[in-house]
């Protein structure tokens, strides 16, 4: 008899044990821990930090309605510029004047608006002069070339302080604002602030560009390398310029947001700002898909922080401990991130 006529059915028989055997291995489990690790160890950190703080807080007062909406509403501005730094780390660049350009919006709101006596007039400079800056920003670096660090560094640093000096001497906007010039950063629609409205929209629509259009998945191609992009045919420049205004837009409107909720524009509005939306988008990077900034990611981020300094204040650290603790989630998810990846 020739082994051609062998039955197939019993070599499949006596090899289907040994692949039972090698999917339920211990190295095989290991192997998928670490990646369900990769994916979700950030989203593990964000439910450990829920569950005990939860359990901290008197009467589970950290897991109340009241106290969740505040979260989100506190995090609601940093959630719009940490979405339009997204964009900028994605091609592989970066913004240094966010913090800027959002407190230079948040005193052209208030002083369009007393001027004007009309807050639609604030909103549509505050937002125009975001995405002027981003422009700018941009082709800076992509007309003359200088690095982007640079670039956004000297613009947030110099320029812009400059500009911030010269709209308000005194570092504040308030006298003769519209009556109406608190409603979107103070009003409610269904027990949900404007504010909160604004950034889930805002990081929903960048979410679907990035992912679902030609635009997004350019802006991953220049990101990756931006020789190769160009050999494909991409507008790397028009691409890089777009991300940079985009991210103006982002810090405009958060600028505006900030001076509506406050009732002033105040040239100390910018805060921890920077640093805050960096570490967003750095803790993102390390959630469902390793080392690749995404919105999604992002919002995981912002939300971290968000419930990291609400802890901590409600179970009595003080202000000082929170950028530590910051600091230290920041490290510890990015490190466990490139473990995983390497092993």
């Amino acid at each position: 008899m020739s082994t051609d006529s062998l039955p197939t059915p019993a070599l499949e028989d006596r090899a289907a044990p040994a692949s039972q055997h090698a999917d339920s291995s211990p190295s095989t489990t290991r192997v998928r821990l670490e990646r369900w690790g990769q994916r979700y160890g950030t989203l593990a950190i964000l439910a450990a930090l829920f569950v005990y703080f939860t359990l901290r807080t008197d009467d589970h007062v950290f897991a109340t309605k009241d106290n969740l909406s505040s979260i989100l509403q506190s995090v609601a501005v940093l959630a719009i510029v940490a979405a339009g730094l997204t964009l900028v780390l994605v091609i592989g660049a970066f913004d240094l004047s966010i913090a800027g350009t959002m407190v230079l919006a948040t005193l052209v709101a208030a002083q369009v608006a007393v001027n004007t006596g009309s807050t639609d007039f604030g909103i549509l400079a505050a937002i125009g002069v975001g995405g002027l800056v981003g422009l700018a920003n941009g082709l800076i670096v992509t007309v003359l070339r200088v690095p982007p660090f640079i670039a956004t560094l000297a613009m947030g640093l110099f320029i812009l302080v400059g500009f911030q000096q010269k709209i308000a001497p005194d570092g504040t906007v308030s006298l003769g604002l519209p009556d109406n010039f608190g409603q979107w950063g103070q009003g409610e629609i269904a027990g949900i602030r404007y504010t909160v409205i604004a950034a889930v929209s805002t990081m929903l629509f960048l979410h679907l560009v990035l992912k679902h259009t030609v635009t997004g998945r350019n802006m991953y191609a220049v990101g990756s390398g931006p020789d190769a992009a160009r050999l494909a045919g991409i507008r790397v420049d028009l691409v890089r310029v777009a991300a940079f205004s985009v991210c103006g837009l982002c810090c405009g409107l958060a600028g505006f947001l900030t001076a509506s909720s406050f009732g002033l524009g105040s040239a100390q509005a910018g805060g921890s700002i920077l640093l805050d939306a960096f570490t967003a988008c750095f803790i993102g990077a390390s959630t469902l898909v390793i080392g690749r900034f995404h919105i999604l990611g992002t919002a995981v981020g912002v939300l971290t922080l968000g419930m990291l300094t609400n802890g901590l204040t409600l179970t009595g650290w003080t202000s000082d401990d929170v950028p530590i603790a910051k600091g230290v989630i920041l490290i510890v998810a990015v490190a466990a991130a490139g473990l995983l990846r390497r092993r």
